[in-house]
């Protein structure tokens, strides 16, 4: 902070993440949000947004706390919304957490949330996914990234089947070629793209936004 403000310089957006922030102890987090604040001038700030990510990490009291503090937008990062999915990758989380953190989250007042979808994730058909991206659509994020399983090189799917991620292509472009349409069509607009290493079909992730709520970050 006093090195960004001897050189004049001030922030317009604040990212806390990634990650899971929101494991952090409702005290934890207060104190570290309250220190980013009074360790750097606000005045400017155009956006504050907290990474909360896991849907078990997700409590009233936090997210009360992110709003006390000035965050504006978050993400709640179901990955899936089929159980079966859930338990194969070993998320600790149900699809049901998902939308009591979105109503949880709407109710505290927040006035961006995004979610995050995984195309490719393993067991899933394009019907499969284009039922996660339904459902969370009904839930009215107004941010939705849409990533492209990246297979690390440590994983144990990785250690499974080396070959994994390149013969997922033409299923994963399904899935995204769909999953756009139906984006588009309820008013997402893509407006970020980037690219990892390992993505299945070589393809990439894209954040869709309704118009207007976009993340400068």
């Amino acid at each position: 902070g006093e090195a960004v403000a001897k050189r004049g310089w001030y922030p317009e957006s604040v990212y806390v993440g990634g990650g899971t922030p929101t494991t952090l102890e409702d005290k934890d987090l207060e104190r570290l949000l309250k220190i980013v604040r009074t360790s750097f001038d606000l005045g400017q700030l155009l956006e504050f947004t907290v990474e909360a990510g896991r849907p078990d990490t997700i409590t009233e009291s936090k997210l009360t706390v992110l709003k006390e503090n000035g965050v504006d937008r978050i993400s709640i990062n179901p990955q899936s919304m089929k159980q079966e999915t859930l338990d194969r990758i070993g998320r600790c989380h149900r699809p049901e957490d998902v939308i009591a953190a979105f109503h949880m989250a709407q109710n505290v007042g927040f006035k961006v949330i995004n979610a995050d979808l995984i195309a490719g994730l393993p067991g899933e058909e394009p019907e499969d996914f284009l039922y996660s991206l339904k459902s969370v659509m009904n839930l009215e994020p107004e941010n939705i990234t849409v990533h492209t399983l990246a297979v690390k090189r440590a994983s144990k799917l990785k250690e499974m089947d080396e070959d994994y991620s390149y013969r997922q292509g033409e299923k994963v472009r399904k899935m995204l070629d769909r999953g756009q349409q139906l984006l588009n069509s309820a008013g997402y607009m893509p407006y970020y793209l980037y690219r990892q290493k390992q993505m299945a079909g070589n393809f990439e992730n894209v954040g869709y936004s309704f118009p207007g709520k976009e993340s400068l970050y």
